[in-house]
């Protein structure tokens, strides 16, 4: 009886070739393998009946390698020029891609992605003495796909008005070509102004707008813009970003995001309260100015000035002039109870006139006041209010230098 051994080496000595006839149900066969094996394991990948395998440019041990031209034969170099849409010999300046030569099997055919971004078929129709007998076939292009993502974010939230925020986005590029000609815009709100940026080719002009050039498989770059948050800013304020490139992407929804950063009020206001005489005789007019100031670093919009005079004082009128960028009433009779907008480092002056109305000779005083805005915080209030006091009558000589209050 003749050993196993022996049988399987006899069957595989009649099974080397391809055959493709009609009459077997089973398909083209290699070397005793159906295609329909081979299909349903997934290895052909063109259709052409010849057994597939990807190429591993990097992984080609001690295989030959070869110049592609655009043909037939090719002979013995160290070098594979992927371009094979090129005539022969036309094989110089283009970037170099090791190929592995399928020496060990001659009817195996490879698909190569080549550096032009095209699709390649090479296999070696027959195994001659050289072992470097192959063919190439160009089955067409391939269309570079990346997937370009942004994300934002912000290092400080909330943010003082009048102080600065640095905004963050960083793109990633999560496909499988790299991406050309990568650009960013942003689209800041009212309130935000950029000043500088970091990690861009605009450095460092805090363009909207930014270039990164080439950005390759799997790489992520940030940019970081400076951004001034304007004194008078309140709320919610949405910085957005959306990232493009000349290379196409399949996946476009997450090429745009947003971020937002909640802007709160920090104000230092006071209160100065004088009037223009020393004295005041009786049934006559007192001239205060009072003089509302902020130091910021926040406007202070809607702060409330309050200045009640005291029975005593009659035919009340005032006046109010702001400083540039500031904002109240022009003018009014009887109490002052004024909202005013200060901006930061401005101030506004009321001027107020009011007649003693009574011949009591104790001296008379006028309270005045500012109140922080809703929402705003005031770490300093002792300065927020100012009293005058005038003497009246008899007890005023007019020899006083200095006022009583």
């Amino acid at each position: 009886m003749h050993k196993v051994r022996d049988m399987a080496e006899a069957i595989v000595a009649r099974e080397g070739g391809f055959v493709d006839h009609p009459d077997d149900p089973g398909g083209a066969t290699n070397f005793g393998v159906t295609i329909h094996t081979l299909r349903r394991l997934g290895i052909d990948l063109d259709g052409d009946k010849l057994d597939d395998l990807l190429t591993d440019p990097n992984n080609c041990g001690g295989a030959q390698q070869f110049i592609v031209q655009n043909g037939s034969q090719r002979s013995f170099t160290n070098t594979f020029y992927p371009d094979v849409v090129l005539a022969d010999a036309q094989t110089t300046g283009y970037d170099t891609l090791p190929f592995c030569h399928p020496s060990a099997d001659p009817d195996t055919t490879m698909l190569i992605i080549t550096s032009n971004n095209r699709f390649v078929k090479a296999w070696t129709p027959e195994n001659d003495a050289s072992g470097v007998r192959i063919q190439f076939e160009d089955l067409g292009g391939v269309t570079p796909t990346a997937d370009l993502s942004i994300a934002m974010s912000d290092n400080i939230d909330p943010v003082v008005a009048g102080n600065s925020v640095v905004i963050t986005a960083e793109v990633t590029n999560n496909g499988t070509f790299a991406a050309d000609d990568v650009s960013v815009g942003f689209t800041f709100p009212p309130g935000l102004v950029p000043s500088a940026t970091t990690g861009c080719t605009e450095d460092p002009n805090g363009a909207p707008t930014c270039t990164l050039g080439t950005l390759g498989v799997g790489q992520s770059v940030s940019i970081l813009v400076d951004v001034d948050v304007d004194p008078g800013a309140a709320g919610q304020l949405t910085t957005s970003a959306a990232v493009s490139s000349a290379t196409q992407d399949p996946a476009p929804t997450n090429n745009e995001d947003s971020e937002n950063t909640f802007a709160t009020a920090t104000v230092a206001l006071s209160l100065d309260k004088v009037s223009g005489s020393f004295f005041t005789p009786a049934g006559g007019t007192i001239d205060y100015a009072i003089t509302i100031a902020n130091a910021g670093p926040s406007d202070a919009i809607d702060a409330l000035v309050e200045d009640f005079p005291p029975v005593r004082l009659g035919n009340v009128t005032w006046s109010c002039t702001p400083s540039p960028g500031s904002a109240c009433a022009a003018s009014g009779s009887t109490l002052i109870d004024e909202t005013v907008s200060v901006a930061a480092g401005g101030f506004v002056v009321f001027d107020l006139q009011a007649q003693l109305q009574d011949f009591d000779p104790i001296p008379i005083t006028n309270t005045a006041g500012v109140t922080a805005p809703a929402g705003a915080t005031e770490l300093v209030t002792s300065d927020n209010s100012d009293s005058d006091t005038d003497l009246v009558g008899l007890f005023a000589d007019g020899l006083e230098s200095v006022e009583p209050d």
